[in-house]
């Protein structure tokens, strides 16, 4: 994780903006966001929807997808926010096909996560153990 703070001069004019702005920097919290889905879809966990946080400066995926159709390769798949854009703007990662007990490659992009292969009927993606630095961290 990382904030940037601003160093407080003893004595300084207006020190304690300062302090209250470092503190709210070190505590940012977005609390847990259900994200959308993008076509033939399901939530993957008791047809939740797959969900993001934003905990100083890192986001957390949680839960994930199980497609009901085939998706093309490099298809978007879940929309989300500007605030769990990744700090260089998009990142490769890798998250678990639970029912192949593979690992399946996904970028995370500025506007949502597309999937790097075609995804079959039925196969299920878990994002969960996904976590990067989000823009600002």
């Amino acid at each position: 994780m990382a904030v940037n703070l601003t160093k407080v001069d003893h004595g300084a004019p207006n020190w304690e903006n300062t302090i209250n702005d470092d503190f709210q920097a070190l505590n940012q919290d977005t609390g847990v966001i259900n994200l959308t889905m993008i076509g033939p879809l399901s939530g993957l966990y008791s047809d939740n929807k797959p969900s993001a946080r934003r905990l100083n400066g890192e986001i957390h995926l949680n839960g994930g997808i199980k497609a009901s159709e085939k998706i093309t390769a490099g298809s978007k798949v879940i929309s989300m926010p500007a605030q769990f854009i990744p700090r260089d703007g998009w990142i490769i990662t890798a998250c678990m096909c639970t029912n192949m007990r593979t690992m399946f490659a996904v970028s995370v992009r500025g506007d949502g996560i597309y999937i790097d292969s075609e995804l079959g009927v039925n196969m299920e993606l878990d994002f969960s153990s996904i976590v990067y630095p989000g823009q600002g961290a």
